[in-house]
């Protein structure tokens, strides 16, 4: 069972629809300094549910087969809401 807060949701949902993320984008989307986005990303790659990439000094996220299909639970219980 992974127990995830607001903001790794918040995280897996703007990923599904955005598609790819920067991690600054990310850390706005968190407002956390530095280290907690970063524990935030850590915790959801542990998980399986997002991978990263480099492209020179940024940093780019995106949603592996497992993130998408539990950022789709969440979407599908938001939009019950």
């Amino acid at each position: 069972m992974l127990r995830m807060g607001r903001n790794h949701i918040a995280v897996l949902i703007k990923l599904a629809l955005k598609g790819e993320m920067l991690f600054t984008e990310i850390r706005r989307l968190t407002q956390g300094p530095y280290h907690y986005t970063e524990g935030i990303l850590l915790d959801l790659k542990q998980w399986g549910l997002i991978e990263e990439r480099r492209s020179g000094r940024k940093r780019i996220f995106k949603l592996t087969e497992k993130g998408k299909e539990i950022a789709s639970f969440y979407l599908r219980f938001a939009s019950q809401t």
